[in-house]
């Protein structure tokens, strides 16, 4: 991965432009970010938002109340979707 990332950029002719790498936080990518960091001397950073949703999800998936919130909602959508769907087609039977 490490050489197909660093062939990218020389591919885009911009490799003396790069100066940081901004990944998320999966631990392959982490680590090829921080090799091509430290071989190219750029700056390996993890991106700030992939990290706060990491911590939101976590956080709500700890809450019961949110959980089961989230989950009534879930399938009142699906009802009336679900709905939606069988009254278009009574609809079109109707008409046909």
């Amino acid at each position: 991965m490490k050489n197909v990332i660093f062939c990218a950029v020389l591919v885009s002719a911009t490799s003396s432009k790069v100066v940081a790498m901004v990944h998320d936080n999966t631990s392959n990518v982490v680590a090829t970010a921080e090799e091509n960091a430290v071989q190219h001397h750029w700056v390996s950073v993890r991106c700030a938002a992939h990290s706060l949703q990491l911590v939101v999800n976590a956080a709500l998936k700890s809450d019961s109340t949110i959980t089961d919130s989230t989950a009534a909602a879930r399938h009142v959508v699906e009802y009336f979707k679900i709905s939606a769907i069988i009254t278009a087609r009574e609809t079109t039977a109707d008409v046909c």
